[in-house]
């Protein structure tokens, strides 16, 4: 994945988002704003509320050995010149030649 940073689309997404934002404060109202600032509190506090020990307590931790990992790869365009790349390290650089040819 590769992107490039583009001011111009930066000030127009900013400037959508703050007209979205006006637009839903003057859906809400003041009434709107005060019932959604409660319920906020309201989940706030609940959220806050420590965790009885016991039920933390009841969880099992289990051996590190039985943990699944995802494999993972990695990969740089344009390919750095490797020392005998192999296996899927080769094919994943080849796919990001082939893919990434276009871009620069």
């Amino acid at each position: 994945v590769r992107a490039c940073p583009s001011s111009d689309k930066g000030a127009e997404l900013s400037g959508k988002d703050e007209e979205r934002l006006q637009q839903r404060l003057s859906a809400l109202g003041a009434e709107g704003l005060e019932k959604l600032a409660r319920e906020l509190d309201e989940a706030n506090k609940e959220n806050n509320t420590p965790v009885p020990p016991e039920m933390v307590s009841s969880f099992s931790i289990p051996n590190v050995a039985s943990v699944p990992f995802i494999p993972i790869q990695t990969a740089s365009y344009p390919p750095r010149p490797a020392a005998g790349a192999e296996g899927n390290k080769a094919e994943l650089a080849a796919v990001l030649e082939r893919e990434g040819g276009g871009m620069g």
